[in-house]
């Protein structure tokens, strides 16, 4: 269920075939597009104007860290930035907040902090300031695509994380 089906407008031809093929609901795990057309689209499929999947859930820009490269990413570089969008989300509608690995730990922090305060869910990336361990024990609900579990659940994880670190980093901000 997790689709970026909303980035550039791929759901022209995406959705006529994920209902082709029996996928009749998605989670809309981030989008380039203006809050105001997502809400549009979700309405018109509601309505029946638009084939479509049901969102079962949607969010809408990423929420990154600075130097991100993720053209569907907003950068949050301060913690108060983070609470602001967590506010702006909820109150557009989004269904929850989804982090991304360049958050540092403070603005993450902010932004479980308020989403908790605002009973919006978490769902999205280990930031690489952060563990598996540590964003489940903070309530983020889903873990994305497992980047970091592999490293979590090992015994040398210190170790393993530490390199990882430099090189992700280094890679990931090119």
């Amino acid at each position: 269920m997790h689709t970026h089906s909303l980035t550039d407008n791929k759901y022209e031809y995406s959705f006529p075939l994920l209902v082709a093929n029996g996928v009749t609901g998605i989670r809309e795990m981030g989008s380039n597009l203006p809050t105001e057309k997502v809400n549009q689209i979700c309405q018109e499929v509601l309505d029946c104007k638009l084939l479509g999947p049901r969102f079962g859930a949607l969010t809408y820009k990423i929420l990154d860290g600075a130097g991100t490269q993720i053209y569907i990413a907003a950068a949050v570089t301060t913690p108060e930035e983070g609470r602001q969008l967590v506010r702006a989300y909820k109150e557009l509608g989004a269904d929850f907040i989804k982090p991304y690995n360049l958050l540092s730990r403070e603005v993450y922090l902010a932004i479980i902090d308020e989403a908790g305060r605002l009973k919006i869910s978490v769902e999205g990336h280990v930031p690489f300031s952060m563990t598996a361990v540590e964003v489940s024990d903070l309530g983020q609900i889903t873990i994305e695509h497992n980047f970091d579990v592999l490293a979590s659940a090992s015994r040398d994880e210190h170790d393993i994380r530490k390199a990882l670190r430099s090189v992700l980093v280094s890679v990931w901000c090119l």
